[in-house]
């Protein structure tokens, strides 16, 4: 019994390490891309210097930035200031988009 609730306990362990995001080290932004499908739905692709991925997706030249995430505009919006003013992002990405790129889900900047 006890080696079956230790058995239980490693594969949640790596199930959910399996599926955890990452956060990138202090990087700029190269590009942004903002992209729509039938003007129905869409995303914001980044370029970073430093590109991060917790899911071995696809593809790993863009970040996306869906606008479904529920602070898409807030992000967008810190996104566009560090672009303008050259300043260093962090961002978190977890899973991949239905294009295979990295999915961003957090991000801020330092003063």
């Amino acid at each position: 019994m006890k080696i079956k609730c230790l058995m239980v306990s490693i594969i949640v362990l790596i199930a959910s390490e399996a599926n955890a995001g990452v956060w990138s080290g202090d990087t700029e932004i190269r590009q942004i891309y903002p992209h729509s499908k039938n003007n129905t739905d869409g995303s914001i692709y980044y370029r970073f210097n430093e590109l991060v991925d917790s899911s071995n997706c696809a593809n790993k030249s863009l970040i996306a930035l869906k606008k479904s995430n529920n602070l898409s505009s807030e992000i967008y919006a810190l996104m566009l200031m560090a672009f303008a003013s050259n300043k260093k992002v962090r961002y978190y990405v977890e899973g991949c988009d239905a294009h295979g790129y990295p999915e961003l889900h957090h991000a801020y900047v330092n003063g």
